[in-house]
């Protein structure tokens, strides 16, 4: 079980083209928190995506708990993405409706489609959710709309959100970039504490700052022009291997 990316190329446009990731071979095991460093257009993102096949590999085979993602149909697809949830840099949620709704929505790819087209939750999803508001700790702010909340506390819906899905993957595609460095620290110690909650879970986060990445991390790949540079512990990114991440 795990996810395992195998000689992995993302190219875009025409043949030849640069390519966003290049012969990338990496495994993530449970328990394992992984941050993913590199600068801008290093391949972090893209990485990221692949592993739920929002971004499909040019060539080279992607699997998730022992099942390729090559080739699946969308309703496959839509199974495998039940199990991985999502946090995406601009949170990603239903603006007008309430913070209860939009954790709800995390729920639907589990769902028979008739309740979702007739948007019919019963009492065990919405025991579920509300846990999950709980769980970032805003458990008195279900009824509030989100576009009436903070950012780092549409941040913490949009995890809840996630949450509702039982995720054996969790995914952070620059989590904290729209944040201030005190909420930022507060959204990663959120991921740190729910990721250390399913000893079986897998959580890997892109993230442009280093040393949120040292902090809460149990493993950090670094990246750079769609290679891995660095695999290894927090405490081994020295200043050697910030100069091959980073440069000079």
């Amino acid at each position: 079980m795990g996810v395992r990316l195998n000689r992995v190329t993302v190219s875009y446009g025409k043949r030849g083209g640069a390519s966003a990731l290049a012969d990338v071979s990496l495994e993530f095991r449970p328990g394992e928190m992984v941050g993913v460093l590199g600068r801008s257009g290093a391949g972090k993102t893209t990485l990221i995506r692949c592993i739920n096949a929002l971004v499909r590999a040019t060539s080279g085979t992607v699997e998730v708990n022992g099942r390729s993602l090559a080739g699946l149909g969308a309703r496959e697809l839509r199974e495998v993405r039940s199990r991985i949830g999502m946090v995406f840099q601009q949170f990603g949620l239903v603006p007008r409706t309430t913070a209860l709704t939009n954790v709800l929505l995390g729920a639907i790819g589990q769902r028979p489609a008739w309740r979702n087209a007739v948007g019919y939750f019963d009492a065990e999803e919405r025991a579920r959710a509300l846990a999950a508001l709980e769980a970032v700790e805003l458990g008195g702010l279900g009824s509030r709309r989100v576009d009436q909340l903070s950012g780092g506390q549409q941040q913490r819906v949009a995890i809840a959100r996630a949450l509702m899905q039982r995720p054996s993957v969790l995914l952070g595609d620059e989590p904290v970039s729209s944040l201030d460095p005190v909420t930022s620290r507060g959204i990663l110690e959120l991921f740190a504490r729910i990721h250390a909650e399913d000893p079986r879970r897998i959580t890997v986060v892109n993230l442009h700052d280093p040393e949120l990445a040292l902090a809460y991390c149990t493993r950090i790949i670094g990246l750079r022009e769609g290679r891995v540079v660095f695999d290894g512990p927090p405490d081994a990114v020295d200043a050697s291997a910030r100069l091959a991440i980073y440069g000079g």
